[in-house]
């Protein structure tokens, strides 16, 4: 069923998840500095944790159709690790090493444990939500089968809470941070911000000033520790950015439009693709100009160039064929 035929739908959520997709383009091509690129960086680290809350707060009882959902999620993961990870060994032997540079390509049993247990890539790192989401979706069907999933659900903000310690507070209160994989994952995130966006679901009514306070408190207080911190996964502030967001949802209903109509049928293929996108154009820019400088043009290019080839009937055809997403 399409958008448009849904009718009273709400569409907030649709362009919520458009935006996001913007953010995330944000964290994996950061603006330059002189354009406060890190500051919008760490403002867009909000956007997975968000990804997560929707599929909870969207989450329906919990059945083989979720079981089915997070072994696909899985599938897509291990075949798009496996894409990239040829095209960072084949990048790694050619002039433009520089691109491979962030990939694991050292093939090797803790590698391969990281991998399978949290979702560390081999290839492209952003593919770790993609093994966290389809591991979420099978831990909720099987603790609803052995009725663990009140036990769980009131256990989600211990679970958040200690996201926000792994990855800021000990450096705030130690001066040391934790290896991302061990909070970046289908556990300690996944499972505490999509039982947040079950309990989000479940609360009363919002008041749409309080939401947009929680928004642009967020934003403040995430800058703030930006300033202080300097780049970490996830802020404080970033916290009370998803509750805000979330909480919209229940004061603001927006008709269907062209942004929220592509949030709600491509919101996976913006994120499977747009590093493909970012990969051409990077690789484009090396060749052409022999170097990475002007990243703010690369950013821009990336979020019109993947919003474009999602809406590209021979695009998704081909990707339909190959049975990868």
């Amino acid at each position: 069923m399409t958008v448009n035929a849904e009718k009273g739908r709400n569409c907030y959520f649709d362009l919520l998840k458009y935006l996001l997709f913007i953010s995330v383009v944000l964290i994996h091509n950061p603006l330059p500095e002189n354009l406060w690129g890190g500051v919008w960086t760490a403002i867009a680290r909000c956007a997975v944790p968000t990804y997560f809350a929707i599929s909870g707060y969207f989450s329906k009882k919990a059945g083989k159709k979720q079981l089915e959902k997070g072994i696909n999620f899985l599938r897509i993961f291990f075949v798009m690790n496996l894409v990239w990870f040829g095209i960072y060994t084949l990048i790694s032997y050619s002039p433009y090493k520089e691109l491979a540079r962030w990939a694991k390509l050292d093939v090797n049993s803790k590698n391969i444990l990281k991998c399978l247990l949290f979702g560390s890539a081999f290839g492209n790192e952003y593919l770790w939500y993609l093994h966290a989401i389809g591991m979420v979706y099978i831990v909720v069907y099987f603790a609803s089968q052995i009725q663990l999933n009140r036990i769980i659900y009131r256990c989600f903000p211990y679970l958040v809470l200690l996201y926000w310690i792994m990855s800021e507070g000990t450096l705030l209160v130690i001066g040391k941070s934790v290896q991302p994989f061990l909070y970046r994952n289908w556990l300690i995130e996944g499972v505490g911000f999509y039982y947040m966006g079950k309990w989000m679901r479940e609360q009363d009514s919002q008041r749409k000033a309080l939401s947009i306070g929680m928004l642009i408190i967020g934003s403040i207080v995430t800058v703030a520790e930006y300033r202080i911190c300097g780049r970490v996964e996830f802020y404080f502030g970033n916290l009370l950015m998803v509750y805000g967001m979330l909480a919209l949802g229940k004061s603001v209903h927006l008709k269907d439009n062209i942004l929220s109509m592509i949030g709600s049928k491509h919101s996976l293929h913006l994120y499977l693709y747009s590093p493909f996108v970012a990969f051409v154009f990077t690789l484009l820019q090396m060749i052409l100009f022999q170097t990475t400088r002007h990243q703010e043009v690369i950013t821009v290019l990336v979020v019109l160039g993947t919003t474009w080839l999602v809406m590209q009937g021979w695009f998704m055809r081909a990707i339909e064929k190959l049975k990868i997403a």
